[in-house]
């Protein structure tokens, strides 16, 4: 039994238990006295009260401290190269590549240590130095000194190993700084912010469609994808398919670069996509270029929406405003779906398979409840429909109804799912969300509740690694192993500490809010 789990209990829910119990009797004689106090005890174990409530947010709080903060800090901090060690393998021994800095990872672990000096008063000096050191890194390191923006990646004496300059990128940094302020007062990281965001105004965002051109070259101007020239005549037999495009200089974004197909790498090939094709029609984050993403958007607005917090400029609210409802009104699709790839003009461009993200759907839910809280409009009933649905979507569709847990990634419009492992980002986005919507419906109905009961309990007995703590980043379908990946490395670029974190912080205060404010 490993730390932090929950007691074995009958796992059928509370409102399941109601609805069998009849059955029970018709078909079976009475329960005695000892099985009726089990089915009693179970019920109560798992019920939505104050004594529920905290214990769990207790468990919440043992995992992040042990199985993501003392993982990360101070292990992962380069006092002498600058930023963070990005890979570690799978024991927590730093791997010997360790010389790059990419700008998502820095700006995540920077923004989780400006979090955990909220979350933990005691230590908190301790994780303001080492935030601030993170803020460093990106102003010293990642931010291109000569043309603006972050370099997508540098290596330890800010050389750029990856010179693209891409919206969600430039975003986390935006965001990491934006949160390193507001628990440091450091004027520095507010300077870094507002510079962050006025290059994104003046090479990224879209004004005549709105949103943002996402991938950029070093000077600012928009990736374009160059079809390869044709083949002279030849009467030499039929040569194989021409490669795919190349990525040329500067340019303009094509309205539909349709035959260059989907991400073979970054977020984009883990996370979605829809069509097969050469890596260098794709992005930095697996985006085919020149489309717009819901992955890069909905992390702009996160970044943004912090930003405005901070910095209650106009220009800032109006993009917030323009991305909120960007969010709802093109990317956020009935009965509970987002749209992941989209023309310059925000048109849909519909995957062949996959294209339900489950992890993204849940995820979405809270940060489009978030931005409308900083908006002034908490109580929205379109965002709040709309978080709802995507959260009932995901049970729908994307719950593991046997063993518990989202799965990655299904299909939109044929059964079945494109990536069935539990992915370790997909379960933390999967906690929070549930707990949110139960807060808010959980009087209508216990099925939130339930979930997020199941949901915390596949994460206690299978996410996290019983030996060497912290979360694998994937493991099988049922939870009884680790998949490949996750027995070789616990980090790289793209696994950090930031989404477990965000959703046991979140998780954390929302349990101890409704322990204090509900029997």
């Amino acid at each position: 039994m490993i730390p932090h789990t929950l007691p074995r209990l009958i796992w059928p829910t509370a409102c399941l238990i109601t609805a069998f119990l009849p059955t029970l009797a018709a078909d079976a004689a009475a329960p005695t006295d000892a099985s009726a106090s089990t089915v009693t005890a179970a019920a109560t174990a798992t019920r939505p009260d104050a004594d529920n409530y905290r214990r769990l947010a207790s468990e919440v709080e043992g995992v992040l401290k042990k199985d993501v903060l003392e993982k990360f800090f101070p292990a992962a901090d380069d006092e002498q190269g600058g930023g963070f060690f990005e890979n570690f393998s799978a024991n927590w021994t730093r791997s010997p590549n360790n010389a790059t800095r990419s700008i998502v990872y820095q700006s995540r672990l920077t923004w989780l240590a400006a979090q955990a000096a909220v979350f933990d008063p005691a230590q908190a000096d301790k994780y303001k130095v080492l935030s601030s050191h993170g803020v460093a890194e990106l102003a010293n390191l990642q931010w291109d000194k000569t043309n603006g923006g972050f370099f997508w990646s540098v290596n330890v004496s800010g050389a750029p190993t990856n010179q693209q300059k891409h919206a969600y990128g430039n975003a986390f940094a935006i965001y990491a700084a934006a949160v390193n302020y507001s628990v440091t007062h450091e004027s520095a990281s507010l300077d870094l912010a507002k510079q962050g965001f006025a290059w994104l105004e003046a090479h990224s965002h879209d004004a005549k469609n709105g949103g943002y051109i996402e991938a950029m070259n070093v000077d600012g101007t928009p990736m374009v994808v160059t079809p390869p020239a044709p083949l002279p005549p030849t009467t030499a037999p039929t040569l194989p398919p021409v490669p795919p495009g190349t990525v040329a200089a500067s340019g303009t974004a094509p309205t539909a670069p349709g035959a260059f197909g989907a991400p073979g790498f970054g977020p984009g090939g883990r996370r979605g996509g829809g069509r097969r094709g050469g890596g260098n029609a794709n992005d930095a984050i697996g985006t085919p270029i020149g489309q717009k993403s819901m992955n890069s958007h909905i992390h702009i607005l996160e970044g943004l929406t912090a930003l405005l917090e901070i910095w209650p400029d106009p220009v800032v609210k109006q993009r917030v405003q323009e991305v909120y409802e960007l969010s709802l009104n093109q990317i956020y699709s009935d009965p509970g779906y987002l749209n992941m790839f989209f023309n310059a003009d925000w048109s849909v461009i519909a995957p062949r398979n996959g294209g339900d993200s489950y992890g993204h759907n849940i995820e979405a839910a809270y940060l489009l409840t978030d931005t409308a809280k900083v908006l002034g409009k908490p109580d929205d009933p379109t965002v709040w429909a709309a978080a709802r649905k995507l959260v009932d979507h995901a049970l729908e569709k994307g719950w593991d109804k046997e063993n518990g847990g989202f799965y990655e990634e299904g299909n939109l419009n044929t059964p079945g799912y494109t990536k069935q492992n539990k992915c370790w980002w997909v379960e933390a986005e999967g906690l929070y969300a549930l707990l949110l919507i139960h807060e808010r419906y959980g009087k209508e109905t216990t099925k939130y509740w339930d979930a997020f009961v199941q949901q915390w309990k596949f994460i206690s007995e299978h996410q996290l690694d019983p030996v060497n703590g912290g979360w694998y980043s994937y493991v099988t379908p049922d939870g009884s192993s680790p998949t490949g990946q996750a027995m070789n490395s616990k980090t790289d670029q793209w696994t950090e500490g930031y989404h477990q974190g965000r959703a046991l912080l979140n998780t954390s205060a929302l349990l101890r809010k409704l322990a204090s404010t509900r029997p």
